[in-house]
């Protein structure tokens, strides 16, 4: 629990009970809370205790902690949360290691057997190391790992290419991960299935996956491909062609019922609806792949869309939506 928690920032009663533990207590002490206290709370207060203070092996506290897989709940600020005990002995670790060391603790986090959020998130970053490869295969057959993947990915060995696809395939309700290993490996085998996901993740008109339909246009214009080209222009164009058969469909609400038997018109909105079998159900869908779109176009910005991006259509509050989730969203 943090200094201050809730929307006003009040110290609660817990921390001040911290704070008093870190006053009367020795190194000594709050070393032998940290290894042999039966609270796996108390034990993720020694280290943050220790961690503040000089004179202690605080690379052998952590190592020690790492097998520790407890669940603690967590507050701070507004932020409620759980981690394991070794999750938070690693987020509060990183300021006191030396490089080798914080070297050393990643190839502990990613060969540990235990199921830590931290070795998820590793392997989202981690850079292609030969030493690191069967082990990153081996986690791929773990479900509660779906990062494995794209660390796999990084590596781009084409005997993988076929593994890549089985997952790609088996994970068509969230394709978040796997996208992002073809990102990391946009080989272009991989076209027939990014497109088919992109038939099938348009056409919904509910459910909608927004990181995940991000995540296949990051991967899509990274791939120089004709075809996915011609995908591209469609979204835009199909996005162009729905805005404006809404607006027809708001203008045909107000006509009369004789201005409509004149010009043959049905009073259901529904008779104007593209010829892809997309109408104004689908809109928002539509709409949301054109700003997942436009968002990768920012993050990759090649000069050859750029006639692309002056077809697409977005009001102002749009672009400052696109614009403030590049300043604080990561898909990386």
């Amino acid at each position: 629990m943090g200094s201050g928690v809730g929307i006003a920032g009040i110290k609660p009663a817990q921390y001040r009970r911290f704070e008093m533990l870190k006053a009367v207590s020795s190194t000594k002490r709050l070393e032998r809370f940290y290894k042999y206290h039966l609270s796996a709370a108390v034990r993720c207060y020694a280290f943050w205790a220790l961690s503040e203070r000089d004179n202690v092996d605080q690379f052998e506290l952590i190592k020690s902690g790492l097998s520790d897989d407890r669940n603690v709940s967590t507050i701070f600020g507004c932020l409620v949360g759980k981690s394991t005990v070794a999750d938070f002995i690693i987020d509060n670790s990183r300021g006191l290691l030396s490089q080798q060391d914080s070297l050393t603790l990643d190839s502990l986090i990613l060969f540990s057997n235990k199921s830590l959020e931290k070795q998820k998130s590793l392997l989202l970053s981690i850079e292609p190391n030969s030493n690191y490869y069967d082990r990153i295969k081996e986690l791929t057959n773990n479900e509660d790992v779906p990062s494995a993947i794209i660390g796999l990915a990084k590596f781009q060995k084409n005997s993988d290419i076929d593994l890549i696809k089985q997952v790609l395939s088996d994970s068509l309700i969230d394709p978040y991960y796997p996208l992002l290993a073809v990102k990391s490996f946009p080989d272009k085998s991989f076209i027939p299935d990014l497109l088919s996901i992109q038939n099938q993740m348009i056409h919904k008109t509910s459910g909608l996956n927004h990181i995940a339909v991000r995540a296949l246009y990051k991967t899509l214009v990274r791939i120089d491909n004709e075809e996915i080209e011609e995908k591209l222009n469609w979204v835009v164009e199909l996005d162009n062609e729905i805005r404006i058969l809404d607006s027809l469909s708001d203008s045909i609400k107000i006509m009369s019922a004789f201005e409509k038997e004149f010009l043959h018109i049905k009073t259901d909105s529904s008779y104007f609806v593209h010829n892809g079998g997309f109408g104004k159900e689908n809109q928002y869908t539509v709409h949301n792949h054109l700003m997942a779109l436009r968002l990768a176009l920012f993050d990759y910005p090649e000069s050859k869309y750029q006639d692309l991006i002056k077809n697409m259509h977005f009001e102002k509050l749009e672009m400052d939506m696109i614009k403030d989730e590049l300043k604080y969203t990561d898909f990386e």
